[in-house]
């Protein structure tokens, strides 16, 4: 049997407040960023809360130090709105959603955002492997999001 598709549009405006060095607060007050999914058989749809605060990609110290963080618009061809929701997902997992399926739409994300699949490879690959540490535990995901 052939697997499904997943396929999405963004809905919205990605709009942030920036905090300091690393955080940034989204506003949802108007045009709220919606990413609508469907498969062969079922819809999905991601809203993160107002207020949500999140770093656009919680990238480990360890390879921090190796990879500098690229920008996050798609302005320039970056993972922002991406990385957004999949910030969400991993912080909020609503009962629908696998960690597998957070970092399938992290992936969907990226191509919709026309992010270069050499990056998009990379950055789905690294989530798949250590992604597992922080899914569904927020207080991990803040500690790590602070340093």
């Amino acid at each position: 049997m052939a697997k499904s598709k997943l396929t999405g549009v963004y809905t919205g405006k990605l709009k942030v407040e920036y905090i300091d060095g690393n955080m940034w607060k989204l506003d949802q007050s108007t045009n709220p960023l919606t990413l609508k999914m469907c498969t062969d058989s079922e819809y999905f749809e991601v809203t993160p809360k107002h207020g949500f605060i999140f770093d656009f990609a919680s990238i480990p110290p360890v390879v921090r130090a190796l990879y500098k963080k690229p920008g996050t618009g798609k302005d320039d061809g970056r993972y922002g709105r991406a990385a957004c929701i999949h910030d969400w997902l991993y912080s909020y997992p609503p009962e629908w959603c696998t960690r597998k399926l957070a970092d399938r739409i992290f992936l969907l994300g990226m191509e919709l955002d026309e992010v270069r699949p050499t990056m998009r490879s990379l950055f789905y690959r690294v989530v798949r492997m250590f992604g597992g540490v922080c899914y569904g535990k927020p207080s991990k995901l803040n500690k790590l999001r602070k340093k």
